[in-house]
């Protein structure tokens, strides 16, 4: 068999596109050697530049090289989440495998908890290898490398870098070293927690609402730093809308790489360059405008918050005709409101002067829709009745109330029965958002889709009304909440309820 030729695929990934399937096949199977070699915490030496969570954005992996300096010029650690979301999982994962098989002491890759056969079968990755290849054999060959990534990177034996977290069974470094990492993530343990966790601000551990992993404070980050001699600990595994961020003394750093994440967040993106473990400098960069580059036939996911599969247990190989939800929309040099569609999506663009903003319309097939940005008038509002006055516009206190005694559905419903739609008072509309928010922060993520099918269609539009208006402001941790109301209210009120909201003319 003739010798691979890395060259061609890095030019050939370069370019955004992805590989002949047997070429893919051989490129994975070399690249599951190389990494047969690496260890579960892999060493590397500064200078090194460490990057989060890509999440498939393609043309912002290219913004990041750009920022940061190309393979094999600088030594990276990516950490992990290569995958699902993005319009190109394929290409950025091809892509950052190349480079691997090129260059394999200048670029290490690290496990995610999206490197996984039941998360990838859920946000997008397996649907668009079965688009782009006709089949699963990409995905197949895709995940065998997934089993080999390492688990956690050491620079200079004292900055330890892993995707989530911590985990209550791992107290030393050789602890990780004895994990068996060639398998699928499981649902819980050590492998799980180093992938799942989150800090927070608790004492020790708490129970994460991720459905896995745990949260961890400070107290258990200080104490894992000095049993193995550690100055930093660097992870991803969260949104952060200024790129990264320092907690716990700063003993822990996050560092987020996909700027205007899910093309909608509107977050900037950083990478951490360690020119020695004393000296470190973050460089930010935001999004690529969707006017740079083309997208012709692609499945987008729509952004969840993913939680374990545990607790929403994927359905194995997702089926043909019923792939997960979608969503895409474009503009001139900017993402607008997403416009989720189920299933794949065929996009036509034509840019044209003024604003125009997406909506969609299903084709002959059920298998795939159309977005026409030509198509929805967003001057053309929907009328809604008037009503004589909110029925409880000022429900701050009962809600406050509500929530002091654990009552979060009670709470929810007293909030949206007093929405302030039909009110001119912009003091109490900002006030009933917050409230609001208030109230969306409370629920845990298993709690929210029962919270969500107790509404009715008014209520489920009220809700939409304050997940886009709280979008527009978004807070710390606030767009990765409002996200997962956004999909379970989405599966409840269908495309007709984004409709409504765009075009009606009262806010909250």
């Amino acid at each position: 068999m003739a010798p691979l030729d890395l060259d061609k695929y890095v030019e050939i990934a370069r370019l955004c596109k992805y590989l002949p399937e047997n070429d893919l096949k051989r490129l994975c199977d070399y690249v599951c050697d190389l990494l047969l070699e690496e260890s579960n915490v892999q060493p590397v030496s500064t200078p090194v530049t460490v990057c989060g969570d890509i999440h498939g954005q393609f043309y912002d992996l290219c913004e990041l090289f750009r920022t940061g300096g190309q393979v094999p010029d600088t030594n990276y650690i990516f950490m992990g989440d290569f995958v699902d979301r993005g319009y190109y999982s394929l290409e950025t994962f091809t892509y950052l495998l190349a480079l691997k098989a090129k260059w394999p002491d200048r670029i290490t890759l690290l496990r995610g908890n999206h490197e996984s056969r039941q998360i990838t079968q859920v946000y997008g990755f397996y649907d668009e290898c079965q688009t782009k290849y006709g089949n699963a054999n990409a995905w197949r060959y895709c995940t065998k490398v997934f089993d080999m990534l390492t688990i956690a990177a050491l620079i200079d034996e004292q900055i330890l870098c892993v995707h989530g977290g911590l985990s209550p069974d791992i107290k030393t470094l050789d602890q990780i070293r004895t994990i068996e990492r060639n398998q699928e993530i499981p649902h819980k343990g050590a492998f799980c927690d180093l992938v799942w966790s989150d800090p927070e601000d608790v004492d020790t551990w708490a129970i994460s609402p991720r459905g896995a992993g745990w949260l961890f404070g400070a107290k258990v980050t200080n104490e894992f730093v000095h049993i193995n001699n550690l100055k930093l600990i660097c992870r991803a595994h969260q949104l952060v809308h200024e790129g990264y961020k320092f907690m716990f003394d700063e003993k822990l750093v996050t560092v987020w790489s996909a700027p205007n994440y899910c093309y909608r967040c509107g977050n900037i993106a950083s990478i951490m360059v360690f020119k020695d473990v004393n000296t470190r400098e973050p460089k930010l960069f935001r999004a690529v405008p969707d006017s740079e580059h083309a997208v012709c036939l692609c499945r987008i996911a729509l952004y969840r918050p993913a939680p374990h599969p545990s607790i929403h247990p994927s359905p194995g190989r997702v089926p043909p005709h019923q792939p997960a939800p979608g969503a895409a929309s474009f503009a001139r040099g900017r993402a607008p409101p997403v416009v989720p569609v189920p299933g794949w999506v065929r996009v036509r663009v034509r840019f044209r002067g003024g604003p125009r903003r997406s909506m969609a319309r299903s084709t002959l097939s059920s298998r795939f829709r159309r977005l026409d940005i030509d198509q929805y008038d967003e001057n053309r509002f929907v009328e809604e009745p008037e009503e004589a006055a909110a029925a409880e516009p000022d429900s701050g206190p009962e809600v406050e109330a509500l929530l002091r005694q654990g009552d979060a559905l009670r709470a929810f419903h007293t909030a949206i029965r007093s929405s302030p739609a039909n009110m001119k008072n912009q003091a109490m509309k900002e006030q009933a958002q917050g409230t609001m928010l208030k109230v969306l922060t409370s629920f845990k993520s298993s709690e929210i889709e029962q919270a969500v099918n107790s509404l009715d269609r008014n209520g489920i539009d009220l809700l939409m009304k304050y997940i886009y208006k709280g979008f527009e402001k978004p807070t710390e941790n606030s767009s990765a909440i409002l996200l997962q109301w956004h999909e379970k209210a989405l599966a409840v009120g269908g495309l007709g309820s984004i409709v409504r909201v765009l075009t009606a003319r009262k806010t909250v």
